[in-house]
């Protein structure tokens, strides 16, 4: 099939940004609203948006989503190639928004409670007079577009119980070994191959101390 013209990709990123928005103000926050004991936690947000030919990463927080790369250059090696970005209120672009929006940084969090500045949810740390993007969380995502190639291997997302034990190489490195041992002999890759080695990741993160969702 041919490729997306540039249009069409950027109408698609648009399409994402809108959903991340939607969801946090209508669908967040009208089922908060109705709840009698209301939930103020949040959640982060990664998305992986897979065409034939481009993928397109949509990401509010820190999880994060890495892309396994084999080149013609890496010796056969996996290489971990960054698909989204870690929202951090240290951050100087997180930052100025924050204290534009009236809140303030200290121990690395917002207010110095909240370890992420993009969120959905959270709405202690919102201001329904504000835009999205000038909140102090905001829920408007960055977006990562990657031309496919044959050199692309896996694309692992995962949540930051994940990377506080683990670098995006060192994930990597782990999943091409699992799948190359289990796929030795087989063939190909199927979803039983795949959820085994995802559960020997979290159990590795496990046992390197991670306490945090992954």
């Amino acid at each position: 099939s041919l490729s997306l013209p540039s249009h069409a990709l950027h109408h698609i990123t648009q399409q994402l940004v809108k959903s991340f928005k939607d969801f946090d103000r209508d669908v967040l926050r009208n089922t908060l609203d109705s709840m009698s004991n209301r939930d103020c936690s949040g959640t982060t947000a990664n998305v992986a948006y897979i065409l034939p030919h481009h993928i397109v990463v949509a990401n509010a927080g820190d999880s994060r989503a890495v892309l396994g790369q084999i080149t013609k250059t890496s010796n056969g090696k996996v290489e971990a190639i960054p698909m989204s970005f870690d929202h951090k209120p240290k951050n100087e672009k997180e930052r100025e928004r924050i204290i534009a929006a009236g809140g303030h940084v200290s121990m690395g969090r917002v207010d110095g409670d909240l370890a992420v500045s993009r969120a959905l949810g959270d709405f202690i740390y919102k201001n329904p007079r504000r835009t999205c993007e000038k909140q102090k969380v905001s829920p408007v995502p960055d977006i990562k577009i990657h031309r496919r190639s044959e050199d692309d291997r896996f694309l692992i997302l995962a949540c930051d119980g994940i990377w506080d034990v683990m670098s995006a190489q060192q994930a990597c490195n782990f999943v091409r070994t699992r799948l190359r041992s289990k796929i030795r002999g087989r063939g190909k890759i199927n979803v039983e191959i795949v959820e085994n080695v995802v559960s020997q990741l979290l159990d590795e993160c496990l046992k390197m101390g991670s306490k945090d969702n992954m």
